[in-house]
Parts: structure tokens; sequence; C-alpha cells
């Protein structure tokens, strides 16, 4: 007698060695896809972000988000690089350190979002709405030789530390309005 022993991950990608990237999952890149493992990856974000918990590992590598209304959606210690979220909706999200490096936010509006020690590194932000939200250890640097396309983004009322916003201000994309918005540079 054989027995055979899946994790839901197994059952969803159909068990290849790319499980853990959605795009290979039944279905591939879809809104509802960002809420598996949600409560998990809400409350255990450090470890999910380093995986430690290699069952709650979403790869979002090459999804296309763009256009899409997902507010309050739990992107927490997800790995969202070379993703597309052009022109979404991101308000009310929980993104606490998500790797989010080379993806595309453009025209993302991020209002009221935890971004805790999000990863936007190399990234095109280009007016991208960072109104209110923490991005306390968040970082905004060179990806692959690119840094992160700051142009036009809104930094009003966002939560940053002077030791983040000197880091930020190291940004050569960050323009005077937004140097303004983080107290200066």
């Amino acid at each position: 007698m054989f027995i055979s022993i899946t994790t839901p991950i197994d059952a969803i990608a159909g068990g290849d060695d790319d499980k853990k990237f959605v795009r290979n999952m039944i279905g591939g890149c879809t809104s509802d896809k960002l809420d598996l493992f949600k409560d998990v990856r809400a409350k255990f974000s450090m470890e999910a972000s380093t995986g430690a918990l290699p069952e709650a590992i979403l790869d979002l590598d090459k999804c296309d988000y763009s256009n899409l209304d997902l507010d309050a959606k739990v992107l927490s210690g997800l790995i969202a690089r070379n993703a597309n979220f052009e022109n979404s909706q991101l308000t009310h999200t929980e993104m606490s350190r998500t790797d989010a490096r080379g993806s595309n936010f453009k025209g993302v509006n991020f209002k009221d979002t935890n971004a805790y020690s999000t990863r936007f590194d190399g990234s095109n932000l280009e007016n991208a709405n960072f109104e209110n939200v923490i991005l306390s250890g968040a970082s905004f640097g060179k990806y692959n030789g690119e840094w992160a396309n700051m142009k036009g983004a809104n930094f009003e009322g966002a939560l940053l530390s002077s030791s983040d916003a000197r880091e930020l201000c190291k940004n050569p994309t960050l323009d005077l309005e937004g140097q303004m918005n983080v107290g200066g540079c």
C-alpha cells in the first residue's frame, strides 16, 4: 500500500518544484491567491519573510496585479519581486516585511497601509501615494543596479524615522516635493 502525504501548497500547485510561485498554481496570479495563508503571514510576517515558515511562502514573481482594487489585502511576508501592481489600490493593506524589489508600483495608492520594513529597492514608485503609510525600516535603494524610481511620490503624513528619511534622501530620483514631505534632505 502506498500513502501520499501532500501539503496544501502541493495540492494547489500540483506538487511541482516551483510550487511556491503563484503563477504556477492552478488559476495562476489571481487576487484570491493573495489570501492564501494570510492569517499566518499577518501574525508572523518576520518568520514568513525569512523563510522560517516555508509552508506560508508565496512568491508573486512576474505576477500581474495591475489596475486592481486590493484594498485591505494581507501582503505581509510575501516575495513580490518583479511583480506588476501599476495603478492598483493598495489602501489599508498590511504588507510589512514584503520583498517587493524590482516591482512596478507606478501610480499605486498605498494610503493608510502598513509597509513596515518592506523592500522597495529598484521598484518603479513613480506617482505612488504613501499618505499616512508606516514606512519605518522600508528601503528605497538599488536593486540590480537600478534605483527605486521615486519621481512624484507623495509622502505626506508618512511615518519614517529620521534615519529612514536620511536613507530615502540618498535616492537621486526623489524630487523636491518628496524631499520636503520626508522632512527635508
